[in-house]
């Protein structure tokens, strides 16, 4: 065929923590620290071989994202209130324009090339937020939030050593330093009049990210056996984006490297696959952090994962 369309539907990203740790004053005593960020893409996508050996295709769909975060804060955004202690609880859900572009060579008979682009998914989410002041007493809001998702630029070999192992190296350039600088949010209709009358109908605030590009190499292999089942091995490494002046716990994407196995087994059209896979990363030390209030400055932290993969499916 010369030609193809499909859909797919994937949970591309995400993070979650849940600390209870010492609050900062005057919300001392144990407090929890907890954050969820999850997105989603939805994409049509085509396909067209353009010669007997290279294809192109491209995708483009929508992006959903839903970001919480709960504990300690305190505010950021250049006002006169910077710097002013606050217990936040915030929820908000979004969608995004997603879009891609790709192309593959079969160079040789055992040898083929990928290339890929992800486009910058800007989400515009709304939802809602609780703020504890320790003085005003405690207020709803309506939140806005602006979050995105760093564009991908990616190139890839797989190479058939053997009619049944396969080794493929993935080079992926991703521009976090674009996206992931800083979550702006605003904040507005306090449903507490204290609120309103102190801080006024609305509430600019920022959280700052300030990461920096990385490049992440990944590496595999599958050998096929005679049984029609199949082994797999990789390794990715992924420099940590995240400054240390920036290092919270409400995100600590700061593991860089991975490690993963995985076995297959196919009957006919149907198949089962299991998979290992551990990530772990240096310790990561705050001098001073860039967030103001101090809350973070001394800190110390270690990220890493256990993960265990399954899926069962059906080839049509």
């Amino acid at each position: 065929k010369d030609f193809a369309v499909g859909l797919g539907a994937f949970s591309q990203a995400g993070f979650a923590t849940h600390y209870d740790m010492n609050g900062p004053a005057p919300f001392t005593g144990p407090r929890v620290y907890k954050s969820v960020g999850a997105m989603m893409r939805i994409l049509p996508g085509v396909s067209v071989a353009l010669t007997d050996r290279l294809s192109v295709g491209a995708t483009l769909g929508v992006a959903v994202s839903q970001t919480e975060l709960e504990g300690p804060y305190f505010t950021q955004a250049l006002t006169p209130f910077r710097g002013t202690p606050t217990l936040l609880d915030l929820q908000a859900t979004g969608a995004g324009l997603s879009w891609s572009v790709g192309a593959q060579y079969q160079y040789d008979e055992r040898t083929t090339v990928g290339f890929l682009y992800q486009g910058k998914t800007e989400i515009d989410a709304d939802g809602s937020a609780r703020l504890t002041h320790p003085v005003l007493g405690e207020s709803a809001y309506d939140l806005k939030l602006n979050t995105s998702w760093p564009s991908t630029l990616g190139l890839g070999v797989a190479h058939e050593l053997t009619p049944v192992t396969t080794v493929a190296l993935d080079l992926l350039w991703i521009r976090w330093s674009d996206a992931m600088d800083g979550y702006g949010m605003s904040l507005t209709a306090p449903t507490n009049p204290v609120f309103l009358n102190v801080l006024g109908p609305q509430l600019p605030e920022r959280f700052p990210l300030e990461w920096r590009d990385s490049l992440s190499v990944r590496t595999g292999l599958q050998r096929r056996f005679c049984n029609g089942s199949t082994l797999r091995l990789g390794y990715v490494y992924h420099r940590n984006p995240i400054p240390d002046a920036t290092l919270t716990p409400f995100i600590q994407s700061t593991v860089e490297h991975t490690v993963s196995a995985g076995y297959g087994w196919q009957r006919g059209n149907y198949f089962v696959d299991l998979g290992y896979q551990f990530m772990f990363g240096p310790e990561n030390t705050v001098q001073q952090s860039n967030f103001v209030g101090g809350d973070f400055d001394g800190s110390t932290s270690h990220a890493a994962a256990h993960w265990l993969l399954t899926s069962i499916g059906r080839r049509y």
